[in-house]
């Protein structure tokens, strides 16, 4: 009975027959909620149709009982997340969906727990008690949030991110690179080209890195991101392409290489937030929206060249650095904003429109 309710008599079966259900337990701080084969209470028995050839044991299975209001917990199928949940008297962790009593006016911690090697929480990570968000983004695991209990309320975990080891035009939903990962396809030969659509919300992690190798392009579909907390690199080599029709997020500590092309088309939106870094010894054009926030580096080294077209738009509130025989062409729009700091040792070449409020170095823009 695992130490709760009154213990159940044994009974005596002829060897091929079933044994009697017995009534439901019951305990008064406990709720009964099965009866089990195995002393790990995974595997339910069935009396009615599991016959009795030898001595068996079969376990009850119980979950604290606390009573008043229904919470709901919603816990992503397999993720093998836990949920704790506490009431000061009372300490359940909760591993998969299901419903819980607590006393109004209960003040609960509830907490996160990564202990899955195929789950983490990304930036779109939400924790959520009824209509009351107690956490969000990458970094709530481990950390212990409190929720007053009012009314039935559903506890739910949301936009978990599954980790990957290759990106294929397979991948889908929320998924996570830890690791050193490729964009890959089974059926890539040699000489040929592979375009891989990516539509899927993408967390790279600070020991993450997503190479973009020759004869791969991969587009990243309209409405979904890139977050990167790692690296990027779009390796050099005369077919190597990353093209963005949703929004990539280089985060603080995050570096993205463009070694041979990358093109932000006019859907596109590529945040450099402050601590982020883009270095480009290739092509960058842009259709689209790039912003440098502040604290954050472009570098345009020897040879590298980052292109606005007409329809592009590039804010700047952090540093541009262009080296010598490194291109700025701007057809569309530049603003230097007042923090923004645009050092030009190469070319800057302005036939749209760039307006400085900030701080320019070196050589004045060419027309």
């Amino acid at each position: 009975m695992n130490e709760h309710g009154d213990p159940i008599e044994e009974q005596h079966v002829v060897s091929g027959g079933f044994a009697a259900e017995p009534a439901v337990p019951t305990d008064d701080e406990y709720e009964f909620v099965g009866w089990y084969a195995d002393e790990e209470l995974t595997d339910p028995f069935l009396f009615d149709s599991s016959p009795i050839t030898d001595d068996t044991m079969i376990y009850a299975r119980w979950r604290v009982l606390l009573v008043g209001h229904q919470i709901h917990v919603v816990i992503p199928d397999s993720s093998g997340i836990v949920i704790s949940i506490s009431d000061g008297a009372n300490d359940e962790d909760v591993t998969s969906s299901r419903d819980i009593e607590i006393p109004v006016g209960t003040v609960i911690q509830v907490s996160f727990d990564q202990s899955s090697a195929e789950y983490i929480a990304g930036p779109d990570t939400t924790l959520t008690a009824g209509t009351e968000t107690l956490a969000q983004g990458a970094h709530i695991d481990g950390v212990t949030y409190t929720y007053t209990v009012e009314a039935d309320a559903t506890i739910t975990l949301s936009n978990l991110y599954q980790i990957v080891t290759e990106i294929t035009d397979s991948s889908a939903g929320y998924i996570a690179v830890t690791d050193s990962v490729n964009v890959s396809s089974s059926t890539h030969a040699v000489d040929e080209i592979d375009e891989v659509t990516l539509d899927a919300h993408l967390y790279i992690t600070s020991t993450g890195s997503l190479t973009i190798p020759e004869g791969y392009k991969l587009t990243l579909a309209a409405g979904k991101t890139i977050y990167n907390d790692g690296s990027i690199l779009v390796e050099v080599a005369e077919v190597a392409e990353l093209i963005n029709n949703g929004t990539i997020t280089n985060a603080d500590g995050g570096t993205i290489t463009v070694a041979q092309r990358l093109t932000n088309n006019s859907e596109g939106i590529i945040n450099n937030n402050a601590g982020g870094s883009i270095t480009i010894p290739g092509y960058l054009v842009n259709f689209g929206t790039i912003n440098n926030a502040d604290g954050a580096t472009i570098l345009i080294p020897e040879y590298g060249e980052l292109a606005n077209n007409a329809d592009g738009s590039v804010s700047n509130s952090g540093a541009i650095t262009i080296n010598a025989d490194g291109y700025l062409t701007n057809s569309g729009t530049i603003v230097n904003n007042t923090s923004g700091i645009i050092t030009n040792d190469g070319t800057f070449i302005d036939n749209g429109t760039f307006t400085n409020n900030g701080t320019l170095i070196g050589n004045d823009p060419e027309s």
